[in-house]
């Protein structure tokens, strides 16, 4: 079980000193994937790497969007339902 203390510590390794999640300039892909799941991608063009975070579960599409719409400047969404 954690402490309170390892959390904060677990907190201050994501969110930095300030407590704040530093925005990405990049453009975020989220798309839903298989199984009940969304996908979040974006090319960071600092580093030239790409990240890919996924979620699954009944809210992932809504979990998708809210991290996408906090790390990165900006998001793009792409659902076969909406278009």
């Amino acid at each position: 079980m954690q402490t309170l203390q390892d959390q904060t510590k677990h907190a201050k390794v994501l969110l930095g000193d300030t407590g704040e999640l530093e925005r990405i300039a990049a453009l975020a892909l989220v798309y839903p994937a298989q199984h009940d799941g969304w996908v979040v991608r974006a090319v960071i063009s600092l580093t030239n790497c790409e990240e890919v975070t996924g979620f699954l579960g009944p809210t992932a599409q809504q979990r998708a969007m809210e991290y996408a719409g906090e790390k990165y400047a900006g998001v793009r969404v792409y659902d076969a339902a909406l278009t």
